[in-house]
């Protein structure tokens, strides 16, 4: 048994593709396909954790130079 599925590229001038496809070759792109979107929710994570990290760094960054400059200040002069 065969099954037909058509492609259209947004915006392409191209006419619409048709593909054929039997069953067991649509079973593996959605596996394929599934195993890409969890890999693309790991990464997204990923980013998340990374964008928090610099922020956090940053933040601590921020906090030590202030400090610093305090301590300067309130040095005497040399």
């Amino acid at each position: 048994m065969e099954l037909s599925s058509e492609i259209k590229a947004c915006g392409a001038a191209q006419p619409a593709v048709t593909l054929w496809l039997c069953g067991p070759e649509i079973e593996n792109l959605l596996e394929q396909l599934k195993d890409k979107d969890k890999q693309l929710a790991g990464l997204r994570e990923r980013v998340k954790g990374l964008q928090t990290d610099s922020s956090n760094t940053d933040t601590a960054l921020a906090t030590l130079e202030e400090a610093l400059s305090e301590k300067v200040e309130g040095q005497p002069a040399v």
